[in-house]
């Protein structure tokens, strides 16, 4: 933002004064934008004809496209200003001369007519004085006086239209979603025209020569709405989503999931050309409802048909019935004769030996072994740059203030999840103390507000719900406050080959643009391998 910017709009305000007329017209505000940066304005000259040209010369300076070329300073401006105001002007085409004192003064806007009407005999006006009228000149006091409002003015619309295009739209810019520009139209040639004179054998005029045309920007259709989904049971806690890709080319798919039909989540974002997704750790005997949406750099489709898919009852175990033993039913037995006891001898009591004891056993103490020791050299990692994920949001230039970033918003939004795919190399393994794994994320938070309630699932597996750890932002225009902020998740979590890691905004309510939100820098994931 230099002083040759704000000169730039004092010529786009000039231009208006003098034209009526804007220079640059278009259908939105982005085809606008588009003209002031690439189209040139028509000359000024050309749409008021009653405009001199250095006037015209000054305007079209101030509202060159190379900043270069335009007047470095204010004071420079008003200078050209005053020296086109001071220039002689020529004499209008069809006014007679004599050499008498009186002075025809043609009207603005009327010349052409009355060059074209019929011509009358001039009519010799005689003095009413004897000394020579003489034309007096506007005093440069008053010619500066009566600029000093349009300048205050065209320097406050300056910048104002600096901090529009230097900040995308008063700092939401950086936040609008991102869109294919709008088809340029193309410039038709103009048609040649013949003046024909009052002389009917008088040749046309030579034809003008064709203006190139501009080629148009070719911008694709936004993609259809998936088709045929269908939802398949994989296990009794988890269903199989599968569509087809409609016509258009999405880049990636926002799979979302109700259990009202009315309040869809948004649960994973699948790259595309991917048209499948397992949704795991369902409740048991619950009516889920899903539906798909594809997204593209020209926009979102329509959200499929929904589907309804049920997760079965519970089974309960069979209960063993206890059984009643038969009872005996008593008999009358005949009584028994008591024999008579005989006396019998007194037998020797033998003498006990005691046994002699076994020896036994006793197992060994185990040793305790110690975990196996990794070194740095055995670590590896993932990382994951803010581009690797798809879903969630990103603006134009894909940055926000000095970083690179994307974000994620309220439930309410269509940008509440993003999700990136990463590969295991080896069987993974955490640290010798406890299996873990880190997963370190660089970003940030919503500035001044309650932290944001955030979901993170690697392979559908939560291994973080919570506050958001990463920092606020703060009120900065230049730099953002950026952190940083660990997680730690059992390694058994991760696969060999592929997996995918999902980050969620959970608040239900805030808008596109607004808290709160979870922005990503980037990430890395730190493991140990076999």
């Amino acid at each position: 933002m230099s002083p040759r910017t704000d000169l730039y709009a004092v010529g786009v305000m000039l231009y208006e004064m003098l034209s009526g007329r804007l220079p640059f017209e278009g259908e939105n505000p982005m085809r606008v934008a588009y003209a002031h940066v690439y189209d040139e304005a028509r000359p000024l000259g050309e749409v008021a004809p009653g405009v001199g040209a250095g006037l015209a010369a000054v305007v079209a300076r101030a509202m060159a496209k190379d900043p270069q070329e335009r007047y470095a300073t204010a004071d420079e401006m008003l200078h050209a200003l005053n020296s086109a105001a001071h220039a002689p002007q020529p004499q209008a085409a069809g006014v007679p001369t004599h050499g008498d004192p009186t002075v025809a003064v043609p009207i603005v806007g009327r010349a052409q007519q009355r060059a074209a009407a019929p011509a009358q005999p001039a009519r010799v006006v005689q003095p009413r004085r004897t000394a020579p009228y003489a034309r007096q000149e506007p005093q440069p006091s008053n010619r500066l006086r009566s600029l000093l409002p349009v300048l205050i003015s065209g320097l406050l619309l300056a910048s104002l239209l600096g901090c529009f295009f230097l900040t995308n739209g008063f700092g939401l810019g950086n936040n609008e979603p991102d869109r294919a520009p709008v088809a340029a139209a193309p410039t038709s040639a103009p048609t040649a025209r013949a003046t024909v004179a009052a002389n009917p054998t008088a040749q046309p005029t030579a034809e003008p020569t064709a203006t190139q045309a501009v080629e148009p920007t070719v911008v694709p259709p936004k993609p259809e709405a998936p088709g045929d989904l269908a939802a398949t049971a994989a296990s009794p806690t988890s269903v199989e989503l599968t569509w087809a890709a409609g016509e258009g080319e999405p880049q990636s798919y926002l799979v979302q999931r109700s259990t009202d039909a009315t309040n869809f989540r948004s649960i994973r974002t699948v790259r595309a050309p991917s048209t499948a997704y397992t949704d795991q750790r369902l409740e048991l005997d619950t009516t889920y409802y899903y539906r798909v949406r594809a997204s593209s750099p020209s926009g979102n489709s329509p959200f499929s048909e929904t589907v309804e898919f049920r997760t079965p009852a519970p089974t309960t175990p069979p209960t063993a019935t206890a059984t009643t033993a038969p009872t005996a039913t008593p008999t009358d037995v005949p009584p028994t004769a008591t024999p008579t006891p005989t006396e019998v001898p007194p037998t020797a009591t033998p003498t006990r030996v005691p046994p002699t004891p076994t020896p036994t056993s006793i197992p060994p103490t185990p040793t305790p072994t110690t975990p196996p020791e990794r070194t740095q050299a055995q670590t590896r990692t993932v990382n994951l740059e803010d581009n690797d994920f798809t879903g969630g949001f990103t603006n134009r230039n894909g940055r926000h203030k000095d970083r690179t970033a994307r974000w994620v918003y309220g439930q309410q939004t269509d940008y509440t999840t993003m999700s990136a795919n990463f590969v295991i190399e080896g069987t993974p393994m955490g640290t010798a103390e406890g299996n873990q794994v880190v997963f370190r994320m660089y970003g940030l938070d919503s500035e001044n507000r309650p932290k944001t309630d955030i979901l993170i699932e690697v392979n559908d597996v939560e291994v973080f719900q919570g506050d958001n750890p990463l920092p606020d932002d703060k009120f900065d225009p230049n730099r953002g406050n950026w952190g940083q902020a660990d997680i730690m998740f059992d390694a058994d979590v991760l696969r060999e080959g592929d997996n995918v890691i999902t980050i969620t905004n959970l608040e239900p309510n805030g808008g596109f643009s607004a808290p709160p939100w979870f922005m990503l820098d980037r990430a890395v994931l730190a493991y140990f391998a076999e």
